[in-house]
């Protein structure tokens, strides 16, 4: 089974189980078979959502990272305008000759 089927087997499980409307029987085995594909479901389940999660914080840090550069693209091209009341700010290292490093 694969992640594309969860739905599916849920709603195939759900169809099984609903068509006993008269109360349903199950033996030690029955049991045990529902837990194993209960448990398999709910791995398959879990898997989904670590990736929706990690897609989700890709997706953030994508947004805020595109925020910064648009930010930054933003004050370059303000500073770059004749006129400009906008200034770089650019620092001296302490003891310097003033000579860039």
């Amino acid at each position: 089974m694969t992640e594309y089927e969860l739905s599916t087997e849920l709603f195939a499980l759900r169809r099984k189980l609903a068509e006993h409307h008269s109360g349903l029987v199950l033996t030690a085995d029955d049991v045990a078979a529902l837990t194993g594909k209960l448990k398999s479901l709910g791995i398959i389940a879990q898997r989904q959502e670590h990736e929706m999660r990690r897609l989700r914080l890709e997706n953030a840090r994508a947004v805020t990272s595109r925020h910064k550069d648009d930010v930054a693209d933003a004050v370059v091209a303000a500073a770059a305008k004749p006129g400009s009341n906008v200034t770089l700010l650019t620092f001296e290292r302490p003891f310097s000759d003033g000579a860039p490093s």
